[in-house]
């Protein structure tokens, strides 16, 4: 897999986790490909998601379920919880 972000926009996001640090290029470009790889690997299991309740657009609710189903995704429950239904009855 070849790297496919942006060096410049990781080393910003970096800059901004740890402002007071020195972050080396080798460890910027090993964030960046750990990014992709998160990234692949959780549009492949809402994918997944989508075809399993057998609908051809993948939203938000398949990536939330994968976050919830998908080995290695725990981590995002937090950052993609499931969308709450608001009554506007009430």
């Amino acid at each position: 897999m070849s790297l496919e972000l942006q060096i410049s926009k990781v080393k910003r996001i970096t800059k901004l986790a740890a402002p007071s640090h020195v972050i080396s290029k080798d460890t910027i470009r090993a964030i960046a490909f750990v990014a992709q790889r998160v990234t692949a690997h959780a549009l492949q299991s809402a994918i997944q998601e989508s075809k399993r309740n057998k609908k051809k657009i993948t939203g938000y609710e398949h990536l939330a379920d994968a976050v919830i189903h998908a080995p290695g995704l725990a981590f995002l429950r937090d950052t993609v919880p499931h969308p709450i239904q608001l009554n506007r009855n009430g």
